[in-house]
């Protein structure tokens, strides 16, 4: 026993293997650490601000702060770039929160937006008069580019309603156009 206690390389050698199993175990338990970090449940379109049925949390194994943690408000956020369903949420990939835009309910009749109009989309509002019921007389673009939160066939008749993120500013022109005309949506963005 002495022997070995004097021998340096054994010494060494059991020094070594202390201090490799004690890095070992402390990048196991570092590795095996895992954080609630927000997932998005489908794809959305740049532009989108985010619901609770747009996101849900899940459990990975990581470090740092690149992706939004369970405590990170995300609802009611929009998105900065195009996303894929499954794909975890980069705390790069939003803007601040939308106060830039009023929401407005636009009806539609029937065959007057595309049918599968949804969520994330952009839309041009085109108004069309008609003082007598017969041929529109004036047709005119009111918003070049709005886009679409979301849609609803409540209370809209034959038709549906479109609820629109609107500039400020354009909130009373497009308003005026609805009580004074048709309306009809182009989707800008039909690739998606």
């Amino acid at each position: 026993m002495r022997a070995l206690v004097q021998e340096p390389r054994i010494l060494a050698g059991i020094g070594l293997m202390l201090a490799a199993t004690l890095a070992g175990a402390l990048f196991l338990q570092h590795a095996s650490q895992r954080a609630s970090v927000w997932q998005f449940s489908r794809s959305l379109a740049a532009g989108t601000v985010l619901s609770a049925a747009d996101v849900h949390l899940t459990e990975v194994a990581m470090e740092g702060s690149v992706y939004a943690r369970a405590a990170d408000r995300v609802v009611g956020r929009q998105l900065a770039r195009d996303v894929t369903e499954g794909e975890l949420l980069a705390l790069a990939s939003l803007h601040a929160a939308t106060a830039h835009f009023q929401e407005v309910v636009v009806p539609t009749a029937k065959l007057h937006l595309p049918p599968d109009t949804r969520r994330g989309q952009r839309v041009a509002v085109w108004w069309s008069s008609r003082p007598d019921g017969s041929a529109p007389t004036t047709t005119a673009r009111v918003l070049a580019s709005a886009r679409v939160l979301g849609t609803t066939t409540a209370d809209v008749g034959a038709g549906q309603g479109v609820v629109l993120a609107v500039a400020p500013k354009d909130v009373q022109r497009l308003v005026l156009a609805i009580r004074s005309g048709d309306i009809d949506l182009v989707r800008l963005d039909a690739s998606r």
